[in-house]
């Protein structure tokens, strides 16, 4: 397993690329961070020197307790104060990554101290609070030209239409399986109801498919020894080839599948010409059904009406309102009737239980 140099950055002086044996900064002397978080420089920053490897294999650094100072595993006194290294000091974490997670750079890769959260910078804040000033005045706008102001207006007159729907019963010729209710039968004959698939014969073909051939190490992660320097992690993946096989591949045919089938006759409902009347006056009247009412062949199937008010503002609006407000009213009442408050437009008629 290759051992590799990592690099960590001092926070005093911000210095990058330390080599991660290096307790101290080159640059100006400072301790290695206190929770400092070593990366890796480049893959091929390789250990081959005996003495470094065993260095590198002989455990992560420690912290003295007295100075915070970080001292190789194999120091027993602290190099800084001189105190004899205890079970109160702490050894570097030893981590394990896999390929796509081992850290690359120092840049903001430091470990906070446990239950320490990072501030953002302040121009983070301005820029929530600048978005909630803009969303809150939009808000306000949109709310103040909701806003609406009651008037009144003067009814001038009235529209109406009715229309009464009218089906004919037609007696009409129809296919199916089965003969419905009131059909008379004019014929039966067979007809195709649905295909089954029957096995017809088998064609050889082939597919390609895989087998394992053996397995391979390969570099999955990296460890970091907690002492600056980095140790490859490998995984054992399977190794497989293609080949071809040849197989039987059954081949079926669509089977017709016949069933008696009836030809018939049978009255059937069609919608037709509705009856419509209508007028612009406040007098109703739906259209004349005594046609409906003496041929057999016909019946009602419906009735809608639809009723329009006209109403003066600055100038005449029409508005559909329910049969029974419409019939209350008479040219020249008043009626309340919606206009924006800021805007000053015209925004409909209150419904009848706020007039």
């Amino acid at each position: 397993m290759a051992i590799h140099v990592g690099r960590w950055d001092c926070t005093t002086c911000g210095y990058k690329g330390v080599r991660g044996p290096e307790t101290e900064c080159l640059n100006c002397g400072a301790d290695r961070p206190k929770n400092v978080k070593f990366y890796m420089a480049a893959e091929e920053d390789i250990v081959q020197d005996p003495t470094v490897l065993r260095r590198a294999r002989g455990g992560a650094d420690w912290r003295c307790s007295f100075c915070s100072q970080n001292n190789p595993n194999a120091v027993k006194i602290c190099k800084d104060c001189g105190n004899t290294k205890s079970d109160s000091d702490k050894q570097l974490a030893v981590k394990t990554y896999n390929t796509a997670a081992v850290p690359r750079t120092g840049d903001g890769t430091r470990d906070l101290p446990q239950n320490t959260e990072e501030t953002p910078p302040p121009s983070s804040k301005k820029g929530c609070f600048i978005a909630l000033g803009v969303m809150a005045v939009i808000v306000s706008v949109l709310l103040l030209f909701s806003l609406n102001s009651a008037i009144e207006v003067r009814v001038e007159g009235f529209e109406w239409k009715q229309s009464i729907q009218v089906e004919e019963k037609r007696n009409v010729q129809e296919e199916d399986w089965s003969i419905p209710s009131g059909g008379t039968i004019v014929t039966s004959f067979q007809a195709i109801h649905h295909y089954n698939q029957v096995l017809d014969h088998y064609e050889t073909r082939t597919r390609t498919e895989q087998r394992s051939v053996g397995s391979e190490e390969y570099v999955c992660g990296k460890k970091d020894l907690g002492n600056g320097y980095f140790e490859d992690q490998y995984c054992t993946r399977t190794l497989y080839e293609d080949y071809q096989v040849e197989y039987e591949e059954p081949i079926y045919r669509q089977e017709p599948v016949y069933q008696k089938k009836y030809r018939y006759t049978v009255d059937r409902w069609f919608a037709i010409n509705p009856i419509v009347t209508q007028d612009k006056n406040h007098s109703p009247q739906w259209g004349n059904t005594v046609n409906i009412r003496t041929n057999p062949s016909l019946r009602e199937a419906g009735r809608k009406g639809i009723y329009t008010v006209l109403v003066k503002e600055e100038e005449i609006h029409a508005h559909e309102i329910p049969l029974s407000w419409w019939q209350k009213l008479k040219v020249g009442d008043k009626i309340k009737a919606k206009q924006g408050r800021i805007s000053g437009h015209y925004r409909g008629l209150y419904p009848e239980e706020e007039q």
